[in-house]
């Protein structure tokens, strides 16, 4: 059938596996990066650190006003992708 993909079990886990690991990984990121702002706030002057914060509100009105697209990482995706490639070539 055209447009079909046929894909063997063994890679979609491996898709999976991928994916639970980026999850895994950018929760890990955002802790860092949340610790790291953290720290940032009690460093700066008064004025820099209220500066921030109100960027850092207006950024997350814009993400959740779907006006900013918060993209995947280029290089999982591109995992996915060969995977899937590697997968058509072998049939």
């Amino acid at each position: 059938m055209l447009g079909k993909r046929i894909i063997e079990p063994c890679k979609i886990l491996k898709v999976i596996l991928i994916l639970r690991k980026t999850v895994n990984l950018r929760r890990y990121l955002l802790d860092v990066l949340a610790e790291k702002l953290d720290a940032k706030l009690r460093e700066w002057k008064q004025n820099t650190a209220d500066e921030v914060r109100e960027r850092i509100e207006d950024i997350i009105d814009l993400a959740d006003n779907g006006v900013l697209d918060v993209m995947r990482s280029r290089s999982i995706e591109q995992d996915v992708l060969d995977i899937l490639d590697d997968s058509e070539r072998n049939n």
